[in-house]
């Protein structure tokens, strides 16, 4: 006689993971705007965002391994004890040297963007009307695909 194989109907299938993504800048209103954004499309995506308003916080959470970065080149100018963006590129490079960075700066010199491209981050995007999407693209992108090689 064959029996049929027992199924335990007592196991559940997990939720998808939900990737950390941080936002690092110290413009409020911008943070805000883009947090809100890239959130109300989270339930959609496999991502959960974080928002910093430093880069001492941002890097006070790296254990919750964010699958990317966006930040601030020009975080809190008029702060001389705070970390710049170049600060927190260096110290996720120590700790986490495969996180892609993406900088997201009003900075139109491309001497900085140089100079971050050369400290390894993904890209350089400028704050202007089409950045939040370009940072959608790049996230999904990310998350999904991972860094290009």
């Amino acid at each position: 006689m064959q029996t049929q194989p027992q199924t335990d109907h007592s196991m559940k299938l997990l939720p998808p993971r939900k990737y950390p993504v941080f936002i690092v800048d110290d413009d409020e209103s911008y943070l805000a705007a883009l947090g809100f954004r890239l959130m109300k499309d989270d339930a959609h995506h496999n991502y959960k965002i974080y928002c910093y308003s430093s880069g001492e916080e941002a890097i006070h959470h790296l254990n919750l391994e964010p699958k990317v970065i966006i930040l601030d080149y020009y975080l809190n100018p008029k702060d001389p004890e705070a970390m710049s963006g170049l600060d927190v590129i260096r110290k996720v490079r120590m700790v986490h040297p495969e996180i892609p960075i993406v900088i997201l700066s009003g900075q139109h010199n491309i001497n900085i963007a140089l100079e971050t491209l050369h400290q390894g981050v993904y890209t350089y995007l400028l704050k202007d009307r089409t950045a939040l999407s370009k940072v959608e693209q790049i996230i999904r992108a990310l998350i999904h695909e991972g860094p290009l090689s």
